[in-house]
């Protein structure tokens, strides 16, 4: 994908976790969500940005398979910053829906049925996005 998109840039990360047996784990334990941090796997040019959007679509998370979302859903919460707005896609599913609420809080409005923006970061989670233009690259966790 990098060689079809030059301007994308992509840094490969090994996950930990699994989609079923981590979701009781870390869903109501914050105190160790610390092990699901990513960034000693990131470059400093990922890691010290400060990020306006980050689009989380990977790792595989669905069919009770793959690691689940959790590291990358967390990461976005450590790599952000107040104004930062986090795209969870596939956000309606459930490991995706609650382990996001957990991280980012409950959603304080709705913007339509597939929208929904939280206030800690003033983060967005979506099912679908569409941006067209960017003016720097996102990380892709």
């Amino acid at each position: 994908m990098v060689k079809q998109y030059s301007f994308l840039e992509a840094y490969r990360v090994r996950y930990t976790t699994n989609t079923v047996r981590s979701f009781g784990k870390y869903k109501n334990s914050p105190e160790i969500w610390s092990e699901l941090d990513l960034r000693s796997q990131l470059p400093a040019s990922v890691t010290q940005t400060h990020w306006h959007v980050i689009i989380i679509d990977a790792p595989l998370g669905c069919c009770q398979k793959g690691p689940g979302r959790y590291q990358s859903i967390y990461t976005s919460r450590v790599l952000g910053s107040k104004g930062t707005h986090v795209f969870v896609d596939d956000f309606e599913r459930k490991v995706e829906h609650e382990f996001s609420t957990k991280v980012f809080g409950k959603p304080v409005e709705n913007m339509d049925a597939s929208l929904r923006v939280y206030s800690v970061l003033q983060c967005v989670c979506a099912t679908a996005l569409g941006l067209t233009h960017r003016t720097k690259p996102l990380p892709l966790l």
